[in-house]
């Protein structure tokens, strides 16, 4: 349908290499997961059938090339997959998280020392990068979502609550410990305010995270149109523990309670 829409366009703007066409050579067709994402500029749209990654585009232009074919060399299944304005994220069947993207504000989670300070980070991943921070902690990823600039994942068996990248808006509502990169995150981290909090789903919005507990309390960090939730702030959005789903745009949430009433937030509205 993606590709329908984009060749009915009265000014059609889409590269033409988009078609169905691409579709046909992802077999069997189990698309679970799409996104797209504008890595220099050049909208590329990426799936998966979870198991192998699959492109819409290959550059020819040298200075504009994503490299993808790092899962098929190395055999790594990827599960999930998710993209912010121009970083991606790829989730494997492991638990192991994958950045590529423009890394300004850290949000491929690839942080890069510099006479001795971590925070530093590569302007760009041209590749696929493993994201050594969880491996390290000997976290599971089981869940990843991207926002404008910033991430959140949940861990595999304990539920932690990981947030990296940008954070101007506090959407990640940590403290960063690096003073040369101002308060983005260049290195995910565990947010300490969700370790006793079982988590049942996280998603970013442009310049927020919601959070949903397993007792049905929905929460927010960062900037939601109209919601100033302040620095290091963590707002209830609901004043009762009975919501059971949500869903977020780019500057609004959307949630369902326990029975069926919708809400939304919008200009400081519910």
């Amino acid at each position: 349908q993606l590709w329908n829409d984009c060749e009915s366009e009265p000014n059609n703007t889409c590269n033409s290499y988009y078609s169905s066409l691409f579709f046909d050579t992802v077999y069997p067709p189990r698309l679970i997961n799409a996104s797209v994402f504008n890595p220099i500029g050049d909208r590329v749209t990426i799936v998966t059938n979870q198991d192998y990654v699959y492109s819409s585009q290959s550059f020819t232009d040298t200075t504009k090339t994503i490299e993808l074919s790092y899962f098929s060399k190395n055999k790594i299944k990827i599960q999930a997959i998710d993209s912010g304005a121009d970083h991606m994220l790829f989730l494997s069947h492991q638990g192991y998280v994958y950045g590529l993207g423009v890394n300004k504000q850290g949000q491929c989670g690839i942080a890069k020392s510099r006479r001795g300070v971590v925070g530093i980070s590569d302007g760009y991943i041209s590749k696929p990068t493993l994201i050594t921070a969880f491996v390290e902690a000997g976290a599971i990823i089981k869940e990843i979502n991207c926002g404008l600039n910033h991430n959140c994942c949940i861990e595999y068996g304990n539920n932690n609550l990981w947030t990296f990248g940008d954070n101007s808006a506090n959407q990640c509502s940590i403290t960063s410990s690096c003073k040369i990169c101002d308060c983005d995150l260049y290195i995910p981290t565990v947010h300490p305010s969700f370790k006793d909090v079982s988590i049942v789903k996280a998603e970013c919005g442009a310049f927020f995270t919601v959070i949903l507990s397993k007792y049905g309390y929905l929460y927010a960090m960062g900037f939601i149109d109209g919601i100033d939730i302040g620095i290091d702030g963590i707002l209830l959005l609901h004043k009762t523990p009975d919501i059971k789903s949500f869903s977020v745009g780019y500057d609004i949430v959307i949630y369902v309670d326990t029975k069926n009433q919708i809400y939304g937030t919008k200009n400081n509205q519910q």
